[in-house]
């Protein structure tokens, strides 16, 4: 089926293909008055029947552009759709030749300003310039994620729609966290901080294969050259309880050296409700859960560069310190068929938790030559120190039918090496992508349970488990991109990943182990025909593997009807991802996907109708497709209001392989998204960001989903020259984004609906303040590629 597939999407896609083939080229250097080669300038040649060829100059300002024919062409250079420069050239072979922008304009030290598009496509991923975003600003990088068109945040989860298990890279380094621990870490980012994110849906080769939908790559914003900057901000953030947090960053970058430093601190509580129905044959269990969520955060980050000639060194330290509880009031309502109540059940729980994680890197650059021939050497180490302890009870009627006391420690620490090699092959006009990754994962999880009776605690060693899991994975990757003719760009890649983990549950004497290879082919290809229109086909296969707790066999306790627990036989989902796209203009962006799923696995209830317990377990059980499309469209209202609408609509098979379930699931799914950037006073001080966000029923594996709809606005302020920022942002003005899942257990009607607190009002303040450093060494800037740094979760 796959393999139709894919054959399909290429003969359609080249269908599309002209090719013809290039015999000669211009090429050189577009400089300023100061003869420092200018980037991000359009270059155009012009034949005499109105032809056109197009590039952009690179960081060096060099351009090169493949000719069908000799002749005269008139060359012509832009800014930002201001032409700069217009020459007749003759043309017979190749030809060097370079433009001098002073002989046309006037710019001093050529500052090339222009406002980027809020939404960019590029040949493999989507890109979201979070800093033209007025939604995105005051808040965190989790916020700023759920901006990103075509991903869903909710309950701090973040997705794609139509696809699950995403991962989240800084930087191009993969966090190696997921749940919990992720959502905090993206916390600890302010969404000021980030330049741009790219939603990469088939990483190319380099990128590790981990995440079955894909890799969210977060791109923080970089100093500029002998500056300074310091910026401090706070945080007010009203739900059903305030939240408030302080932080400070300073930016140093002078000759060649460069710091940068962030400090911040928050604390509040929030109120989610968790609640969930079970239509037993002849009862019905309802409960809610009334949690108060308390966070305590502080994090603190440092990074150091220094960079000579051809050689970059560089630190980093990031720490995260935080010490969040959970006071659980969860109460079951035991009713009959008929309404009758039966009686009721009521659980309070206390958990403590202390999170202490702490990341390192030292990275090493070397650029061989001025053609782009760069290594990059990664040394990466995580230590993550979790600490939980759970007091809980249950009382039925008055009497206690549980109460005890949980602990556990987490230990995890991880030590993973990167080589990557980036090489141009100037003879034959392809650029090389080569390098390994080696990955080594020790984590070790202690849990305890006890029993309390009369305040004594008995330890149930029934419940008590010593667990420890290693996973080493090596990896090797090669990939090759070349323009062939003008119009037509491709490149493929391959990557292969050999794993070795093994689980020891040390208290009950069982050993699993699970060693494997596994090949990821990447293909992608561009076809350009004109200015205005873009085609592209990519194809990906990617790998999910379980999360740490997901593999952890240690049962862990909510209420005497209610356990779960991870399971160390889980295996890895394998994922084969289509894409076929249509760009035009960068206005309306058209993308038709087919993805297929194998061995997928995920959290289920099992529940029984005798006992009445639902066990919480992961299991493989899912082989699943999708079907759809998607649409971007970008416009712009005059200079006051820019729009954004994402639409998409796909078809979901499930097929589950396991009894406890339903056999199979389809069903159509559809979402609408409409953002709307409002400039207010012709000073541009003054924006209005208002957004509206629908989701229809529809089906996700196994479960029924209901329809959701979310309204947000945000205003923001400048003032004070622009160094001070105000923005005030409600979240879900009408408390709308409430889904409701719907599945089967054994048979057994089972629905819940969380709600994590998501309407609320934030404001945050932010002062920025700097300058330009003196004296000086003015140096060549150095094209740096970006360093690869990626380890699994």
């Amino acid at each position: 089926m796959i393999r139709k597939l894919s054959k399909i999407f290429l003969f359609t896609l080249l269908i599309f293909f002209k090719i013809n083939v290039l015999a000669q080229s211009i090429s050189g250097v577009v400089m300023s008055n100061s003869e420092a080669g200018i980037k991000d300038l359009e270059v155009i040649a012009i034949s005499e029947n109105q032809q056109k060829y197009s590039t952009i100059t690179n960081e060096k300002g060099e351009y090169e552009i493949k000719l069908s024919k000799s002749g005269d062409y008139t060359i012509e250079i832009f800014q930002n759709k201001d032409k700069l420069l217009s020459e007749n050239v003759n043309i017979d072979n190749d030809l060097r030749k370079n433009f001098s922008i002073a002989a046309i304009k006037n710019i001093e030290g050529v500052v090339i300003q222009y406002q980027k598009k809020l939404i960019e496509r590029k040949v493999d991923r989507l890109i979201l310039n979070v800093e033209n975003s007025v939604a995105a600003t005051g808040g965190d990088a989790l916020d700023a994620v759920g901006k990103v068109p075509g991903v869903r945040v909710t309950n701090d989860n973040i997705s794609v729609i139509g696809k699950s298990n995403l991962m989240i890279m800084i930087d191009n380094r993969l966090v190696q966290l997921s749940g919990n621990d992720l959502a905090e870490y993206l916390k600890t980012i302010k969404s000021d901080d980030i330049k741009s994110i790219e939603l990469i849906t088939n990483p190319p080769a380099k990128y590790s294969a981990e995440g079955n939908s894909g890799l969210i790559n977060i791109v923080l914003k970089k100093q500029k050259k002998d500056t300074w900057n310091t910026s401090v901000k706070s945080v007010y953030h009203q739900a059903t309880y305030p939240t408030g947090g302080v932080g400070a960053t300073l930016n140093y970058n002078k000759n060649n050296f460069s710091l940068l430093t962030n400090l911040g601190y928050s604390k509040g509580k929030t109120a989610p409700v968790e609640t969930n129905k079970i239509f037993y044959p002849a009862e019905i269990w309802n409960t809610v859960n009334r949690r108060r969520d308390l966070s305590d955060r502080f994090n603190a980050k440092i990074d150091l560069e220094y960079k000579s000639k051809n050689i970059t060194n560089g630190i980093k330290y990031a720490g995260i310190f935080s010490n969040p509880s959970i006071l659980d009031n969860s109460s079951t309502d035991i009713r009959n068929i008929t309404g009758d109540e039966l009686s009721t059940l009521d659980t309070k729980g206390e958990a403590d938790i202390k999170d202490r994680l702490h990341t390192f890197n030292y990275h090493f650059i070397y650029n061989f030559d001025e053609k782009g021939k760069i290594l990059s050497v990664d040394f990466d180490l995580l230590n993550l120190n979790s600490k939980t302890s759970r007091r809980f009870s249950t009382v039925s009627e008055g009497d206690y039918l549980q109460n005890s006391l949980a602990t556990g420690n987490q230990k995890v620490s991880n030590y993973s090496v990167n080589i990557d090699m980036e090489h141009p092959l100037k003879n034959h006009e392809i650029n090389l992508n080569y390098g390994a990754r080696f990955s080594f994962i020790d984590t070790k999880n202690r849990y305890n349970h006890f029993d309390i009776a009369n305040n004594i605690l008995v330890e149930n060693m029934g419940l008590t488990d010593n667990f420890r899991l290693k996973e080493n994975t090596q990896a090797l990757y090669v990939s090759a991109n070349k323009k062939f003719v003008s119009p037509v760009e491709a490149k493929i890649g391959l990557r292969v990943e050999n794993t070795q983990l093994e689980g020891n549950s040390i208290y009950n004497n069982i050993i699993t182990k699970n060693n494997y290879i596994k090949f990821f082919p990447t293909f992608y290809i561009v076809y350009s025909p004109d200015e205005k229109n873009s085609y592209s086909f990519n194809y990906g296969k990617r790998i999910n593997r379980p999360a740490f707790d997901a593999l952890n066999p240690f049962r862990w306790i909510l209420s005497p009807y209610v356990y779960s627990e991870g399971n160390p036989s889980l295996k890895p989902s394998i994922s084969d991802n289509f894409e076929i796209s249509h760009t035009y203009k960068s206005l309306l962006i058209s993308t038709a996907f087919v993805n297929f799923l194998k061995n997928g696995f995920n959290q289920i209830s099992i529940i029984d109708e005798n006992s009445k317990v639902s066990q919480n377990r992961y299991l493989n059980f899912i082989n699943s497709y999708d079907v759809g499309l998607s649409e971007i469209l970008n416009l712009t209202l005059g200079k006051i209001i820019a729009t954004n609408i994402t639409g998409a609509v796909f078809y979901s098979h499930s097929k589950s392989y396991i009894p406890e379930t339903p056999d199979q699931l389809n069903g159509w799914n559809a979402s609408l998204s409409i953002s709307n950037d409002i400039t207010l006073n012709k000073a541009k001080t003054i924006f209005l960001n208002i957004s509206y966000n629908i989701n229809s029923k529809g089906v996700d594996n196994i479960n029924y989903v209901s329809g959701t709809n979310q309204l947000d606005a945000t205003l923001k302020f400048l003032m004070l020259d622009k160094k001070l920022t105000a923005s005030l942002q409600l979240n879900d003005i009408l408390s709308s984004n409430r889904p409701e899942y719907t599945t089967y257990s054994n048979g057994i009607k089972y629905t819940f609906r969380n709600y994590y607190d998501n309407r609320f009002l934030r404001l945050a303040l932010t002062y920025s303040f700097g300058g330009k450093l003196e004296n000086s060494i003015q140096e060549r800037e150095t094209k740096n590629q970006e360093e690869i740094d990626r380890t699994i979760k």
